[in-house]
């Protein structure tokens, strides 16, 4: 039987899927969110010097019994390397936009993530403010979220995640043990762009590809085809718990 895991990006936590993870409640999901090492509550504590750390600091926080791992962006690339290591933990992956080094700088995102992380711990109100007049579907209640999260990362843990870790998208899928499903959003505001996301397409039955009109954070633009999308996958996988 299946329970539901959610694995949330960097800079954010299980906090900001708050919202996704009650919308899956109300369908019967038993839902499960965590952070990652180095995010929200969680410490790096040496767990997010590797993706291969964090799946299996993930892997600690879980209670034995099989998961549909939703991960977005990072939390895809650390859901595939669970579906790896501890294949008896995951019935399914779930790969909302997960981001291709053919199409992402990670020295680009670690100065971002930086960047982010000063401007949420010293002015927090001016960054809720920033978020909502963004033009993107972001309510309070999800700007707030996003901006304690953004303070709480460990900042000097993540850079040297992003700056010394390289992983191979296309290879990551190949290999899954488990059935994968893609939530990738249009490019070109798309994590997974290029060659990445050329190979992957072809590489997936259309059954198991969802291209959605969508920014990067596809779980909060656009909610309902995301948990529509989400809850069809794990339904195919066995009963609910």
């Amino acid at each position: 039987m299946n329970t539901i895991l959610l694995l949330h990006g960097v800079m954010s936590s299980a906090g900001n899927l708050r919202r996704n993870q009650r919308d899956l409640e109300d369908l019967g999901w038993t839902v499960l969110a965590v952070d990652l090492p180095g995010h929200g509550n969680r410490p790096a504590a040496g767990s997010a010097d590797s993706i291969d750390g964090m799946a299996l600091d993930v892997a600690a926080q879980l209670d034995g019994r099989s998961y549909v791992v939703v991960g977005h962006s990072l939390g895809a690339i650390v859901g595939l390397r669970l579906a790896q290591l501890q294949p008896d933990l995951v019935s399914g992956v779930v790969l909302e936009d997960p981001p291709g080094l053919a199409s992402i700088n990670p020295f680009d995102v670690a100065t971002e993530v930086i960047a982010a992380a000063h401007h949420a711990r010293n002015d927090p109100a001016g960054e809720v403010a920033a978020l909502l007049q963004s033009g993107s579907a972001w309510t309070p209640e999800a700007a707030e979220d996003a901006v304690r999260s953004r303070a709480a990362i460990d900042t000097s843990a993540i850079e040297h995640l992003l700056t010394t870790q390289r992983w191979d998208l296309v290879a990551l899928v190949e290999e899954c043990p488990r059935p994968v499903q893609l939530i990738a959003a249009r490019e070109p505001d798309s994590a997974l762009r290029g060659a990445d996301r050329d190979k992957i397409l072809a590489m997936l039955p259309p059954s198991r590809v969802r291209i959605i009109d969508s920014a990067h954070s596809i779980h909060r633009d656009r909610a309902a085809l995301w948990l529509i999308t989400v809850d069809r996958f794990a339904n195919t996988l066995g009963p609910r718990r």
